[in-house]
């Protein structure tokens, strides 16, 4: 697989589409072969959704699960889960005892997981710990910024606490809000210096990394097109 090229290189990293999945598992030599690694487009639902028959018939949102059990002839085990609107990497257990063994590694916090983000703002200091409850449960996320632009940064998150939108809550909560989370806080479009506008329909948010434990398999995703092309946008636009 090619390698990630880090943000902090003035090159861009490769670039997946971002439109189909693209499959991970196969391009990592000695991944555990009860694992289907995955990186889903955003847009895409990890596993189907709770729409009634006529919003599935008007607009139907594509599903990783079903796409991939297709694609492979065989029943996926979800393992977790990221946002429709987040692209990045998706495990699922091609076997029930594989679904058992990782979930619990996910469980006992012996998976890593990084994602990389654009937010809005200029924190004063290269690395963020935030540790605010959510839902009355103990999280942690490490934010470390990569690059400053103007009023916006790209950042790697890490997070050793896997609570539902996680990491979009902290940044907004710590006055940084994701760039297109409108949820949370975020804009939907953002102006740069040469009065050109960059549009964010989801939000800035890529799930880049994941590292599971035992030598099951390192796993890094590419940045999808639009995710590259706002980081160049930014870029261009020159540095505070």
């Amino acid at each position: 697989m090619t390698p990630h090229r880090s943000p902090l290189e003035n090159k861009a990293p490769p670039v997946w589409s971002g439109l189909e999945p693209l499959e991970l598992s196969s391009q990592v030599a000695g991944a555990d072969p009860d694992l289907w690694v995955v990186a889903k487009p955003a847009g895409w639902r990890v596993i189907p959704g709770r729409d009634s028959a006529a919003q599935k018939a008007s607009e139907p949102v594509p599903v990783l699960q079903a796409w991939g059990e297709e694609r492979l002839g065989q029943k996926l085990w979800v393992v977790h889960r990221i946002d429709q609107g987040t692209s990045g990497i998706v495990v699922f257990a091609r076997t029930a005892s594989a679904h058992s063994r990782i979930c619990q590694a996910f469980e006992q916090r012996k998976v890593k997981k990084e994602y990389d983000l654009l937010a809005q703002g200029a924190p004063g200091v290269p690395v963020l710990k935030l540790d605010s409850p959510i839902e009355e449960k103990p999280s942690l996320t490490q934010v470390e910024r990569k690059a400053q632009f103007q009023n916006a940064f790209l950042a790697r998150a890490r997070i050793t606490t896997g609570r539902r939108h996680q990491i979009r809550i902290h940044l907004s909560q710590a006055g940084f809000p994701l760039l297109g989370d409108v949820r949370y806080g975020g804009p939907s479009s953002f102006g740069l210096l040469s009065g050109a506008e960059l549009s964010f329909p989801r939000p800035a948010l890529h799930a880049s990394r994941l590292e599971l434990p035992a030598g099951a398999g390192n796993f890094e995703a590419p940045w999808p097109a639009d995710f590259s092309g706002w980081v160049e946008a930014l870029r261009g636009a020159g540095s505070p």
